[in-house]
């Protein structure tokens, strides 16, 4: 094999072993992001476990559990107990 050959290969393979690296690292995170918006246009952040599947554009009504920290501190945080589609 000529030189020129063996290098790009090895160049390319390294490439793609860290995009698969990436790739599974990325995918494994367990946490996602959403951003809510109410009707009144009030945008409310929430991050919650990656097997919660909510669609853009959807309508959801949204069921909480306020649970209060160990620390004594007055901050409540809210658990999510279910949510629901909305057709309308």
């Amino acid at each position: 094999m000529p030189k020129p050959f063996l290098n790009k290969l090895i160049v390319h393979g390294a490439i793609g072993f860290f995009c698969v690296l990436f790739g599974c690292i990325y995918g494994l995170t367990k946490k996602q992001k959403i951003i809510f918006r109410s009707t009144d246009q009030k945008e409310y952040h929430f991050t919650f476990d990656k097997n919660i599947r909510l669609l853009s554009g959807h309508y959801y009504r949204l069921y909480f559990r306020n649970v209060a920290n160990l620390s004594g501190e007055e901050k409540v945080t809210p658990d999510l107990l279910a949510y629901e589609e909305l057709s309308l």
